[in-house]
């Protein structure tokens, strides 16, 4: 058994018999610890995991699988599929560069995650509802959309001024949340 991490879609509906989830793991009746991206339909999860676990779900296309030693450089040949994961979440990928290491980059995930999970918390919506996209700029939003952001920022003793008007949103998740403390998914600090 090895503890792995992975990025997995969101399923369920909520209710008892279908709780909100990463996709797989409760169906091979795998134990787990997640973080969810808010309202968006992405986990970060953990589990500890027998090679043959391991090996159907990093075959499943629509999951990321992390290497063991979080500590080694991006290669080259990951920073495609990792970006392109990534953005399709609605997460901010495209800084990713081979010369980081993977938990450097779950550093700043976890980061991100932390700020969508306490804005809907806070908001009860998700980030990107009403069409927001990564691109939108913070002057493109509502006066309320503006200030739910600092809201949010604040509520988690984050700089407010890091909220620039002409900056977009994947801009502004990134330098808002790089003061935030690291994530910890189960056992693993980010």
């Amino acid at each position: 058994m090895a503890w792995r991490l992975y990025f997995f879609p969101k399923v369920g509906t909520g209710s008892l018999a279908d709780p909100i989830r990463p996709k797989y793991l409760r169906e091979l009746g795998i134990a787990f610890a997640a973080m969810d991206y808010g309202g968006e339909a992405i986990y970060l999860a953990g589990a500890e995991v027998t090679t043959s676990q391991h090996i159907e779900l990093a075959a499943h296309p629509d999951s990321l699988a992390l290497p063991a030693q979080l500590d080694k450089l991006v290669g080259a040949d990951a920073i495609p599929a990792i970006r392109i994961r990534l953005e399709g979440a609605g997460l901010p990928g495209l800084w990713v560069t081979s010369a980081m290491t993977y938990r450097q980059v779950l550093h700043v995930i976890g980061q991100i995650m932390q700020f969508a999970q306490r804005f809907r918390g806070v908001v009860r919506r998700g980030l990107f509802d009403g069409g927001v996209t990564l691109e939108t700029l913070l002057n493109e939003l509502t006066l309320v959309g503006q200030q739910d952001l600092r809201d949010v920022a604040i509520s988690l003793q984050l700089d407010p001024s890091k909220l620039i008007l002409t900056a977009s949103l994947r801009d502004i998740l990134r330098t808002v949340t790089s003061s935030l403390a690291p994530a910890v998914v189960g056992s693993e600090q980010l």
